[in-house]
């Protein structure tokens, strides 16, 4: 959740004429799939109180922790927390 906060400041601190990608990988659904804990229901409704003011960039990783109901960490999918 750190990083989508970090990031939306960034954003919105950035000029409105500027075109930002948040990177994430391609293969990050399927790494996803591998996590074993699931967010808890306070952790999910943060996010869905997030999708509310979200920037357009981080839109897509909203909906990939909705989706999948687990945090989008890099310790996460790359060791299957």
């Amino acid at each position: 959740m750190g990083g989508i906060k970090t990031a939306t400041s960034l954003i919105n601190n950035l000029p409105s004429s500027m075109e930002i990608h948040f990177v994430i990988p391609n293969d990050v659904e399927s790494r996803l799939k591998q996590v074993i804990d699931k967010c808890s229901p306070e952790y999910m409704q943060k996010v869905y109180n997030l999708d509310e003011n979200m920037p357009q960039a981080l839109l897509p990783c909203i909906r990939i922790i909705k989706k999948h109901n687990t945090i989008l960490e890099q310790e996460a999918y790359l060791y299957g927390y």
